[in-house]
């Protein structure tokens, strides 16, 4: 399991320590980098409010990388969850990887429901 989260002592901040503790599983969760917003935030929205830049990314892909030589499946959550951030960051972070990135967050492809 391991936290991406705002850089900062304060209690409430986990550090970024991953540690793979079932060879099956492993899980990353990105919050987003707001170290004001997570402190002093009043909505989830202003606590977990992140555009994650490329090179951000790129760290969180090679912390992922990382747990993949430990556990069998690595996951990989965005929870800087305002607007479209953490689907515009999980997007472009799947590109990094050389996955399939899917559609845009908002494109025309809706959900069909049978």
């Amino acid at each position: 399991m391991g936290v991406d989260a705002p850089p900062g002592e304060h209690l409430t901040i986990m550090p970024p320590v991953d540690s793979v503790t079932n060879a099956k599983l492993a899980y990353l969760r990105a919050h987003g980098r707001n170290t004001d917003g997570y402190l002093t935030g009043r909505s989830v929205a202003e606590r977990f409010g992140w555009e994650y830049s490329g090179e951000e990314l790129e760290e969180i892909a090679g912390r992922a990388r990382s747990l993949a030589e430990q556990a069998d499946v690595v996951h990989v959550q965005f929870n800087n969850n305002r607007s479209a951030n953490a689907p515009t960051s999980a997007r472009e972070f799947r590109q990094k990887l050389g996955q399939d990135p899917g559609p845009p967050p908002g494109g025309d492809e809706q959900l069909q429901l049978a």
